[in-house]
């Protein structure tokens, strides 16, 4: 469980440096809108907005 927890955080670290190389850091994945600068600081490779979060977690929507 932890080393699958550490393995999936260093994959959504490597998936945010490789969406900073292309330009698109720090835009939700899903609505396209801004990730608020205070979730980036909190979980820098957020990849939804609040909004787009909850949805995600409420909706049953995985993202792969």
């Amino acid at each position: 469980g932890i080393i699958e927890n550490e393995e999936e955080e260093l994959r959504a670290i490597d998936a945010a440096i490789q969406r900073l190389k292309d330009g698109i850091y720090g835009l939700c994945d899903i609505c396209g809108e801004k990730i608020p600068k205070s979730r980036l600081l909190a979980i820098p490779y957020a990849q939804l907005c609040f909004d787009c979060k909850k949805k995600d977690e409420g909706g049953g929507r995985r993202r792969g």
